[in-house]
């Protein structure tokens, strides 16, 4: 009989038995690692843990049945995702709401009185400035990109105008009227938000009543089109979509890289300890310990109870144990980022109008400028929304509001043409003072207190333009808009300036 088979027929001590039990059953084996190399490295993304990616796949493909969920979901999104409340931010912040007011519907100018024109126009521009429109329709408008559409209902005093917002579940668009919408109301809403109804009109209070006597037939009424307003992205669509539900995949695969990322950071900083238990130095047999199992136990747990979370444990009869590491093969390869430019490319957006990147200043305002037309279409709206009020306001001499096409991006260039066209003598002093931020009130307002208040026009001496001062000449500089990538990097690093040029 072998030296071996006679060991192996010695009976086993306790201590022995637990450890080849452990041997035999690696799972059982992890029980001795009192810091789990993957505790609480949950990779499942915020989105994951609220909607399902299968279920909301079932939603798009039913856009019309499921545009409340879709809805939800957006503002979920645009409460939790940077990313997606910037790209409808982007959108919705691009219109500045600058605006003429000017005559319409006039067939013989020469049958109009005067001092009757001048009354009436500074009664209408009054009537709009109340409305403080830059400031009412720009939270209207952020809404709207995000929801697909935006209800309010308008309160109004002399002096004051707030546009209250109506939950959109309990909202329809059911009729046009001179091509703004009328607005339906699910009076149902006041069954689960009794106590809602005292801080609406009392046109609510009365419709609801009649809502009661027929919770059938009466449950949808429309609202007085006068007061209310519904601003729509998709106008091309019958129901509610949000413009950007095209891309809540891409904004989930941010956060799953994002948390993959955060995890194998983890991982690479972990630091596991392994403690060996010695054998008797004159051990006769197998797994012959100096330490029995509980009392290794002991030790063991007292000194994991020192160390950091970052530093995991576990117990080994083995002499050695190898390391094997796993690395991607491509380590310039950024998952987070390359999620954030696919989100970007899917929204259709310029990636360096959020993020700074190589790509031209020239070649970011050109993108800029075409999305811009998205946001143009919506002034289109507001415009019909408040001419439909200005038919109403004053029957004697009627006024038309028009929204110019301004962006903080292009106010330069619109306050270069209208002062262009103002040279030559075409109409355009009110849209120049429009491109430059002032309201026509406030342009009345202005010129009233210069020349007969404060008589700047007799007191001042006149701004000296600069180009009619004497200097060393050259070419003026051009805006950043006009130059090539080429002609940005000659400026960068300042080739033209007189103290870089060389003398030849």
């Amino acid at each position: 009989m072998s030296e071996r088979e006679t060991i192996a027929q010695i009976p086993l001590s306790r201590d022995d038995q637990v450890f080849q039990k452990l041997v035999q059953n690696f799972s059982k084996l992890a029980k001795w690692v009192r810091k789990d190399l993957n505790k609480n490295k949950n990779t499942a993304s915020l989105f994951q843990k609220n909607f399902n990616k299968d279920t909301v796949f079932t939603w798009m493909q039913n856009p019309r049945k499921f545009e409340k969920q879709l809805r939800g979901l957006s503002r979920f999104l645009y409460d939790e995702s940077l990313h997606y409340k910037r790209i409808c931010q982007y959108f919705a912040n691009f219109n500045t709401y600058d605006y003429v007011v000017d005559l319409k519907g006039i067939t013989d100018f020469s049958k109009l009185d005067e001092e009757t024109v001048t009354k009436k126009y500074l009664e209408t521009l009054n009537f709009i400035d109340v409305m403080n429109i830059k400031h009412e329709f720009a939270k209207a408008e952020e809404i709207a990109w995000r929801d697909d559409v935006f209800f309010g209902y308008e309160w109004r005093t002399k002096d004051s105008y707030y546009i209250q917002q109506l939950d959109a579940d309990y909202c329809d668009i059911t009729a046009f009227e001179d091509g703004v919408p009328v607005v339906s109301f699910d009076f149902s809403y006041f069954d689960k938000y009794k106590d809602a109804l005292e801080r609406f009109d009392t046109e609510f209070e009365r419709k609801y009543n009649i809502y009661k006597t027929d919770k059938v037939n009466q449950r949808w009424q429309e609202l007085d089109s006068y007061k209310t307003i519904a601003i729509k992205i998709n106008e091309g669509l019958d129901y509610f979509l949000p413009p950007f539900a095209g891309i809540f995949f891409e904004i989930t695969d941010i956060y799953d890289y994002k948390e993959l990322k955060k995890a194998r950071t983890a991982l690479e900083n972990y630091l596991l300890l392994v403690f060996k238990i010695p054998y008797l130095a004159k051990g006769e047999k197998e797994n012959d310990f100096a330490l029995g199992m509980d009392q290794a136990l002991e030790y063991f747990d007292m000194a994991m109870s020192e160390m950091p979370e970052e530093v995991g444990g576990m117990i080994s009869p083995f002499e050695s144990a190898e390391a094997i590491k796993v690395d991607r093969t491509d380590k310039s390869t950024d998952m987070v980022v390359d999620a954030e430019n696919a989100l970007y490319n899917a929204a259709g957006v310029p990636k360096n109008a959020f993020n700074s990147t190589d790509n031209s200043a020239s070649t970011l305002l050109m993108s800029i400028k075409q999305d811009s037309k998205c946001a143009f279409r919506i002034l289109r709206q507001f415009e019909r929304h408040i001419n439909k009020k200005l038919k109403d306001f004053n029957k004697t001499v009627y006024f038309k509001i028009e929204f110019l096409n301004i962006t903080e991006e292009n106010r330069q260039d619109k306050v270069n043409m209208y002062k262009e066209g103002a040279t030559l003598s075409t109409p355009t002093k009110t849209r120049l003072c429009a491109a430059m931020g002032m309201t026509p009130m406030d342009v009345i307002s202005s010129n009233f207190i210069e020349q007969k208040i404060l008589k700047i026009n007799e007191e001042w001496i006149p701004l000296t333009s600069s180009h009619t001062q004497s200097g060393d000449g050259g070419r003026p500089q051009k805006e950043e808009t006009e130059l090539t990538p080429s002609g940005e990097t000659t400026r960068k690093q300042g080739s033209n300036d007189k103290g870089n040029k060389v003398r030849r």
